[in-house]
């Protein structure tokens, strides 16, 4: 299947029936939970800036339904491909059809006011369709305002959900909230084998809102429809269609040509023999020159990416708009390793940079990276290290002259580099 990347955000070119099948299998097959998005264009934005979204719900989705005319204008400005386009509206409606044949029990939660009647629509549509339950309203704050009536907490959502034991969760309560409370909340839902956020699409099921004419639609012309019948929006179709495509167009210039500035941590420590890593270099270095000297006791530390197994790397990371290379190095290295027991050694401004290959370059928006180095003393204890299991799934100690052995075929130049660098430092910089 190919899977197009949209200012950062993964998007499956998949058909409606090749996407309602692959759900159909899984939830016969698997007891395992599974989420499903649908992107649109003003998904895309709110994701663009926002990495955690992006990378750890979105990315994380069973399918990414490409829900949006825009994200076809959009594939192909950034130079890829996107055949396939699924409404959220048709997807539920096939997705209920197979639900009513399957017994699969559903649950509406969300869309203000109209999840009730959608609820009724859809099991007059679909016979035997058994719809176990609704809760409608918006959430703030974690409490669900129920048609402007009562209060309930998250746990009281929760409870009930659980109450009626439902296979699908239909989730209605916007981007990126209802992501986030899938993401948050799933596993609290044990029943639950498959939920997906529909954002507007009770109000179409529901008749709040009629759908554009099926002509309008195949044209791509539904933001017209919208515009006609609710100009209040105006500043939602101006987002989901002239801000998405000039906010594409600039990704496409930077893919072009602007490099990442990235931060990366070549983090060592002695082995025995010395008190730290400076006093078993420095005097050493002083005697030898400019020859090199040996560090048989010294180790460097090493991840293991989670998005691919035996992809063993120096932990590294971006530099955020604003941020100094000291800082960046040091929040980096908290996050991924959850410790900041270092000590800065030395630091070398753009030791490297390198061109991503094309798939990485549509998942960053970047030509590639450039590459400030810095040496780093580990000075903590071995429990100080807490890796960040949603980057990375393993960390080693490797010695110093097995680093380039072991680390992946794409990183080996950086690496020596690096270790180079460190080799035959002969001064230390705080």
């Amino acid at each position: 299947m190919n899977t197009p990347h949209i200012l950062g955000v993964r998007v499956d070119d998949i058909s409606l029936q090749d996407a309602l099948q692959n759900i159909e299998m899984e939830l016969s097959s698997s007891a395992s939970q599974n989420f499903v998005v649908t992107p649109n264009p003003e998904i895309c934005l709110l994701a663009e800036k926002n990495e955690e979204y992006r990378r750890h719900i979105l990315g994380l989705a069973f399918l990414a339904l490409p829900d949006g005319f825009g994200l076809k204008i959009a594939a192909w400005i950034l130079g890829t491909r996107l055949k396939n386009r699924v409404t959220g509206v048709d997807f539920i409606y096939g997705l209920m059809e197979r639900a009513s044949q399957k017994g699969w029990r559903v649950f509406l939660f969300g869309g203000e006011g109209v999840a009730l009647r959608c609820a009724q629509i859809l099991m007059g549509r679909y016979r035997g369709l058994k719809v176990v339950g609704t809760l409608d309203g918006e959430i703030t704050n974690y409490k669900l305002q129920i048609t402007n009536k009562i209060q309930i907490s998250n746990d009281q959502i929760v409870e009930t959900i659980n109450q009626a034991r439902p296979d699908i969760l239909l989730v209605a309560l916007g981007a990126p909230k209802q992501e986030k409370w899938i993401a948050e909340n799933l596993p609290r839902l044990p029943s639950v084998k498959l939920a997906i956020g529909v954002g507007g699409t009770f109000d179409f099921i529901a008749g709040r809102i009629k759908r554009a004419p099926k002509i309008l639609r195949s044209k791509g012309l539904e933001w017209f429809w919208r515009l006609v019948i609710q100009p209040w929006r105006l500043h939602r179709i101006y987002n989901a269609t002239l801000r998405f495509l000039f906010t594409v167009l600039l990704w496409k210039v930077r893919m072009s040509f602007k490099y990442r500035r990235n931060v990366v941590g070549l983090i060592v420590r002695d082995n025995g023999g010395c008190s730290s890593v400076v006093e078993c270099l420095l005097p050493k270095q002083k005697i030898a020159g400019s020859i090199p000297v040996t560090r048989s006791n010294l180790k460097v530390l090493l991840v293991e990416r989670n998005d691919e197994p035996g992809h063993w790397q120096f932990p590294q990371g971006g530099i955020d708009k604003g941020e100094t290379p000291r800082n960046a190095i040091m929040r980096e290295m908290k996050e991924e390793l959850g410790t900041d027991k270092l000590k800065i050694i030395k630091y070398v401004q753009d030791f490297h940079r390198y061109i991503w290959p094309k798939v990485d370059k549509l998942r960053r928006g970047y030509r590639g990276q450039k590459q400030d180095l810095f040496i780093l003393e580990f000075t903590g204890a071995e429990g100080d290290i807490h890796i960040d299991n949603r980057e990375h799934s393993n960390y080693q100690w490797a010695h110093f002259d097995k680093a380039v052995e072991t680390v992946h075929e794409v990183r080996k130049e950086q690496t020596q580099k690096a270790l180079t660098i460190f080799y035959y430092a002969g001064n230390y910089h705080h």
